[in-house]
């Protein structure tokens, strides 16, 4: 989308907020005004019964030695190592990262970065905050014709992006893009990229046509 327009993008993903039903502390001491969430829910095998899935079966599941949790069927919040604030290396970067290629010093950028079972892919949860009002409509057309991205934003018929689909692509796939509830200048949206060729050797070759251009 257009640089100009400055926005707030909150990363956290997967999970849910619970409260409503039962009481949360942290409206009641600090106030709550706003928040954000990404939901990652369990999808149950037809035939497999709950108790099933959280006894010897997922008991009998290796941790490992190199993220010190089981991997398979699971999802970690914790790349890289935590700071003394509880952030990890890699959600630093990604607010660093996304503030020096945005070219936006002062971008007020939150995140969770987890790790999924995939075998290639980067997905990330956007709610996007603009200066200005901006239509969903208005977004689907700039990212049309913006290079080096695919929309795929149809839901309806079954048209969104996945990580196993932006596999072995250049582009990245965005779509299910959406009106913030009560904020007409704040958008939702959902997008995935192959990150073993864009953000890596894709991006090299592009940065050196782009210095180097052919004629």
């Amino acid at each position: 989308m257009r640089p100009d327009r400055p926005f707030h993008d909150e990363l956290i993903k997967p999970g849910r907020l619970h409260g409503a039903d039962h009481g949360d502390p942290a409206p009641d001491r600090a106030g709550s005004e706003r928040r954000g969430a990404g939901c990652a829910r369990r999808r149950l095998a037809r035939g497999v019964k709950v108790g099933e899935v959280g006894s010897s079966r997922l008991d009998a599941l290796p941790s490992g030695d190199v993220f010190g949790k089981t991997m398979a069927f699971n999802v970690l919040p914790k790349i890289d190592a935590f700071a003394e604030d509880g952030s990890t290396g890699e959600e630093v970067r990604t607010d660093q990262e996304s503030r020096k290629m945005l070219g936006i010093a002062d971008l007020d950028m939150a995140a969770t970065c987890v790790r999924v079972p995939v075998p290639v892919g980067h997905s990330v949860s956007l709610l996007a905050r603009f200066s200005c009002a901006i239509a969903p409509e208005e977004a689907r057309g700039l990212l049309e014709e913006a290079p080096g991205v695919e929309l795929r934003d149809d839901p309806a018929n079954g048209v969104y992006p996945s990580p196993l689909e932006a596999a072995g692509r250049d582009e990245a796939l965005v779509g299910r893009i959406r009106q913030a509830p009560g904020h007409d200048n704040s958008l939702l949206l959902f997008a995935c990229g192959d990150n073993l060729r864009k953000g890596a050797a894709l991006n090299g070759i592009q940065i050196e046509h782009r210095l180097f251009p052919t004629t």
